[in-house]
């Protein structure tokens, strides 16, 4: 028997915890909808519906869905087959689910058929970097970060980043994480690409501070880059 939206609601509001609630509340500053339900037990209904594939008839039957539901359908998508409509018939339609940060990396995180289907994915997400919504540019942004700093596609990654225009907080925080996380992979390309792409200043300083927070980036290095950086924005 195939769980519906009512009892999907139900299951969940008995699964609330009000320490956890406090706590995840707490890192979601103007999230007003959470419930406080533990990550595993979100996972545990999200395989159920994935299997029961019901995840359409539930989007379309529930009403005002809480934090916990988008996040769990979310996740549930994540557990589907991929099939050549997948990014079309699943993940776009899911998107505008997408109001905040946590939703938003869980989605990225769980969508493990990006491995095995890089060009399409590829292709899929590159409109995104250039949305004028704060959600679809982190979206398309935090993808790349968790599966395309490759050999094969860090320097369109950091073409596409150099062309984000978006103002949004989470936004730009995702640009600086991307770049902090190429630095990692390729230290020389990503160099010189922040010493000679014009950057949100913003996004500059927050990348160059995670690249110094880096436990993977000496602290001298992290020193000689902002060094060359800042000496390289002064000629530009």
């Amino acid at each position: 028997m195939t769980m519906t939206s009512k009892e999907l609601r139900l299951f969940l509001r008995s699964n609330i915890d009000p320490v956890y609630q406090g706590f995840s509340a707490s890192l979601l500053p103007g999230v007003s909808d959470v419930w406080g339900v533990r990550l595993p037990v979100l996972r545990l209904v999200a395989k159920k519906i994935a299997k029961e594939g019901t995840i359409d008839i539930l989007k379309k039957t529930m009403k005002n869905p809480c934090f916990e539901e988008r996040m769990t359908l979310g996740m549930a998508i994540g557990y589907l087959p991929w099939d050549a409509d997948f990014l079309e018939s699943q993940v776009k339609p899911f998107l505008p689910w997408i109001d905040n940060w946590s939703i938003c990396d869980s989605f990225c995180s769980g969508l493990k058929g990006v491995g095995l289907n890089r060009e399409a994915t590829w292709r899929f997400i590159k409109p995104y970097f250039k949305s004028n919504l704060e959600y679809e540019v982190r979206f398309a942004t935090v993808l790349s970060l968790q599966y395309f700093l490759t050999d094969t596609y860090l320097l369109k990654v950091l073409s596409q980043l150099a062309l984000v225009k978006q103002k949004g907080y989470y936004a730009k925080m995702a640009v600086a994480w991307a770049i902090s996380k190429a630095y990692v992979v390729s230290p020389l390309i990503t160099k010189d690409w922040l010493c000679k792409t014009h950057l949100d200043p913003v996004i500059l300083k927050k990348a160059l501070q995670k690249i110094r927070e880096s436990n993977c980036v000496s602290k001298g290095e992290a020193v000689a880059l902002q060094a060359s950086v800042a000496s390289a924005k002064a000629l530009l």
